[in-house]
């Protein structure tokens, strides 16, 4: 029997390991070439077909390191197919369409190769640099408008994302400098564009089990969004909107926003000749609003509930030039407490608190062709029980304002409201106090808007009760003044001043009761004012009282 070759034996276990580490050398070039096709063919597939083709995705340098369990890529687009929108568009109502772009996407500690392609997705992180997002929402009719309840977003969220995976897990999701964007659907112009927000969502856990958890929002533990500033323009672009450092973390349950600004881009003149009908024009500046205890899950659901709202150290300033004819829009069912129920937003806030601000009202006069200003100065305001949610409203139907100012930098003043909800005639009740004054301070109003002055007096209380609906209003008035006396004027346009009316300031001084109480007499003057529908809640208030006034000093 011929003897086994020595060296060949000894050879063999080599080439056997040869051949194993050339079979695995070969396996890792192979998957090499191929893992990249196959990934890219199940994203593709997955976004195409859940979206019924109507939804494409593209990117350029994906890196898989299988080791370290890390992916990244770059330029990702997701994008609309206009083909497939336009025949979807025509079977039902058109769909959103979504245009997003991402520079570049890391995600971490991915747990598998597999992973991207099983029912299971793991990861630890997954961070978005410069994103931006383009939005054309879809197009709604008033019959698929939000119901009060809000809406489950979690449900819908729910299916879209996790589609045929069991669940997606990650520890963090961190979006830096993303632009939003969204636009009209119909005509592509931009409504909305917002940049440099930064998000971040922890413990992400995306599966049936924890699909309603009323401790997570957004799927995620924790959640906290900022915003340095970002703006949009009005529809017919006579106001720019300007908001400042936004600011959101769920575990305190907060959102702050340090400023929004409401600014017009037309001047008083200019504003008033951009309209037929004489029409208010805005100046506001609200400055340190902060939202506190927002319910998450609500939230999540697009419903506002939160303890309360407080606005910082604001100016709310209101321009109108009644030289122009009012317009005959019918405003009878537009009392605050009205348009709240009418809010597609469903909002519960216990109390929303205004301090240290400015509300100034300022009306040009024709025949004057000058204007006045009607000013409430060191504002502190609390609205209580502010809700259009049906089981709320049964509970307490009472909306409430407490409202406490300087009139003119002058007099205290004392207002409170009661305004009921859901009231089909939108009744509301005001008292109304103011303290002692010198009416002297108010000829820079009474002038440009009464051309009338007062040459002295003192004012020492008013007193007024208002209960009124959408159609009118009935109350009572005291006002208690002394040595009153009243100068009629009349505006000389080639000198620009204002002279006095003789005869008219004479006939007056016989009429005008210069004094309440007069000959142990207080009088008391009764209100009954038709509303104007045409016309707001504050002109019912503010004419209401005005013509008691004018009735307590003979100036009917």
């Amino acid at each position: 029997m011929r003897e086994r070759n020595p060296l060949r034996r000894s050879l063999f276990p080599y080439i056997i390991s040869g051949l194993i580490i050339a079979g695995i050398i070969a396996g890792i070039v192979f998957w090499q070439q191929i893992k990249y096709k196959l990934v890219n063919r199940q994203l593709t597939s997955t976004i195409s077909d859940k979206s019924a083709g109507l939804y494409k995705l593209s990117y350029k340098n994906l890196v898989i390191d299988e080791v370290a369990g890390n992916v990244s890529v770059e330029d990702v687009h997701l994008s609309t197919d206009s083909v497939i929108y336009a025949e979807q568009s025509r079977d039902h109502a058109a769909p959103a369409r979504i245009d997003i772009r991402i520079p570049k996407m890391v995600i971490t500690g991915v747990k598998t190769p597999k992973a991207l392609m099983n029912k299971k997705l793991e990861g630890q992180s997954i961070d978005i640099q410069s994103a931006v997002i383009e939005l054309r929402p879809e197009k709604t009719s008033d019959s698929t408008s939000k119901d009060k309840d809000g809406i489950n977003l979690a449900d819908e969220i729910y299916q879209q994302v996790l589609g045929n995976l069991q669940s997606v897990k990650a520890d963090s999701l961190l979006v830096h400098d993303l632009t939003f964007i969204v636009r009209d659907p119909e005509t592509g112009k931009v409504n909305f564009k917002g940049s440099g927000f930064s998000c971040g969502f922890s413990d992400i856990l995306i599966d049936s089990a924890h699909q309603n958890d009323s401790s997570r929002i957004l799927f995620a533990k924790e959640v906290a969004v900022s915003c340095k500033d970002f703006s949009l323009a009005s529809k017919d672009k006579k106001y720019k909107y300007i908001f400042s450092g936004l600011d959101y973390y769920s575990p305190a349950r907060r959102f702050r926003v340090s400023k929004i600004r409401v600014e017009p881009q037309l001047s008083e003149a200019e504003f008033a000749r951009a309209y037929k009908y004489s029409k208010d024009r805005m100046d506001f500046t609200i400055e340190n609003i902060d939202i506190r205890n927002i319910d998450r899950f609500a939230l999540f659901n697009q419903r506002l509930i939160a303890d309360s709202l407080i606005i910082g150290s604001s100016s709310f300033k209101i321009f109108r030039d009644i030289s122009y004819p009012h317009d005959s829009v019918d405003r009878t069912n537009a009392y605050p407490q009205q348009a709240l129920m009418r809010l597609p937003l469903p909002v519960a806030i216990h109390k929303l608190i205004l301090t240290h601000s400015f509300i100034e009202y300022k009306e040009k006069n024709a025949r004057s062709d000058s204007s006045g200003k009607l000013q409430f100065f060191d504002v502190h305001a609390v609205f209580t029980n502010i809700t259009n949610i049906p089981d709320a409203v049964k509970k307490d139907n009472k909306m409430r304002l407490d409202f406490r100012s300087r009139f003119l930098n002058k007099a205290a003043f004392h207002a409170e409201m009661t305004m009921l909800l859901k009231d089909p005639d939108g009744k509301f009740t005001l008292d109304a106090k103011m303290g002692k004054m010198d009416p002297v301070f108010l000829n820079p109003m009474l002038q440009p808007m009464g051309l009338a002055k007062i040459d002295k007096g003192q004012i020492q209380s008013l007193i007024y009760h208002l209960d009124a609906d959408k159609i009118h209003g009935v109350g009572k008035l005291t006002f208690l003044y002394s040595d009153l006396k009243v100068i009629l004027l009349k505006k000389d346009d080639v000198q620009n001043k204002y002279k006095t009316r003789l005869f008219s300031t004479f006939a007056a001084g016989l009429l005008v009761k210069n004094s309440n109480p007069a000959k142990g007499e207080t009088r008391i003057s009764r209100v009954d004012f038709p509303r104007d529908r045409h016309r707001s809640i504050f002109h019912l208030m503010w004419k209401s009282m005005f013509m008691a006034v004018k009735e307590t000093a003979g100036m009917k």
